[in-house]
């Protein structure tokens, strides 16, 4: 985004940690999308203004933490970072900090490759003094760079407080990959469409917030529950008399049927709805989700940032029936 002519960067959290780094079926260290993206803002001689990590679900803090343990040069680019941590939740709460629940990370001692210092994570970006160490909660509003208004939607102090737990019961269910449900097809869905509300914790306590800029609004949902993004909405004047008018929306929880009922999704003025998913860890999206969607919103345009997905979820009868676009993301949103 270009800020009265200086360009701004905000990362949204960083995926598995093979979005930045991994070795192929050879052995060969292959750079992930982050790394990618990181590298080409250090080329322009930007900088990653803002970072914000949404929540601590591996899928989404993975990512960040190998580039921390991988890159020297990460307290310099990043400038400020947005992290509920436990030990913020654990302080507000005037609660005993679960030691267990500390992020770990092994990092280069005095830039020296040979000798690993172990941290916790947010030893570290404390000690480059880049963390704002606010709670980010519903209701909340920031503004930056003069011309840049975040609004929070979730979390709650009631969705932080049950982080004040070990963590371990629910890094579980990222361990293996849930069924999809892309066997039926569009219409089926929509005749067996019963909603319930996701429960998960780390969910639960996922960031999501409003993006407001030149005059345009973004709706980024984190991995939020929904009846808080509602909550939040209904906080800031919206709901469905009066809808946020969003030029898209990232949808929640990587398109889980859980996270977005028709009632989020009819409050969210927007024909764009961007997934971010391939599908492998949770099966998602769901495609019960999409039919919502594509219900609610015949000009619907969703945007993949996996396209291989497409094929395996929609089948000619649907494209058939249904005028919705299924599309790649790639160079649609690059820039606000």
């Amino acid at each position: 985004m270009d800020v009265e002519g200086n360009s701004r960067n905000i990362l949204i959290d960083g995926g598995t940690a093979k979005t930045y780094q991994y070795k192929n079926h050879r052995g060969k260290l292959v750079d992930g999308d982050l790394k990618i993206s990181v590298d080409k803002i250090k080329s322009n001689g930007e900088f990653i203004d803002l970072l914000i990590l949404t929540h601590i679900d591996d899928d989404h803090i993975g990512g960040l933490l190998r580039w921390c343990e991988n890159d020297n040069e990460f307290g310099t680019i990043v400038k400020s970072i947005w992290f509920n941590s436990g030990k913020l939740i654990s302080e507000y709460f005037k609660a005993d900090e679960v030691v267990e629940n500390n992020i770990m990370i092994n990092v280069r001692e005095n830039n020296n490759t040979s000798i690993l210092q172990s941290k916790t994570f947010e030893e570290f970006i404390n000690q480059y003094n880049i963390w704002d160490k606010r709670l980010k909660v519903a209701g909340d509003t920031y503004t930056l760079f003069d011309t840049l208004r975040i609004k929070i939607l979730s979390p709650t102090y009631e969705k932080l407080e049950p982080l004040n737990i070990k963590w371990e019961k629910e890094l579980n269910h990222l361990s293996t990959a849930a069924r999809n449900d892309y066997n039926l097809l569009l219409r089926d869905h929509l005749k067996n469409d019963n909603w319930k509300e996701d429960e998960q914790i780390f969910n639960g306590s996922s960031i999501a917030f409003i993006l407001e800029y030149n005059g345009k609004s973004f709706a980024f949902l984190g991995d939020a529950h929904p009846s808080t993004i509602l909550n939040g909405l209904c906080q800031f004047g919206y709901d469905e008399k009066n809808k946020l008018k969003v030029e898209f929306i990232k949808l929640s929880h990587h398109g889980s049927k859980a996270n977005n009922p028709r009632e989020l999704l009819n409050t969210i003025d927007t024909n764009n709805y961007i997934i971010s998913s391939n599908s492998k860890i949770h099966g998602l999206p769901d495609k019960c989700c999409l039919a919502r969607i594509i219900k609610l919103n015949p000009n619907a345009n969703l945007f993949f940032n996996y396209p291989e997905i497409i094929s395996k979820i929609f089948v000619k009868e649907d494209f058939d029936e249904f005028k919705f676009q299924a599309l790649s993301i790639e160079n649609q949103f690059t820039e606000l």
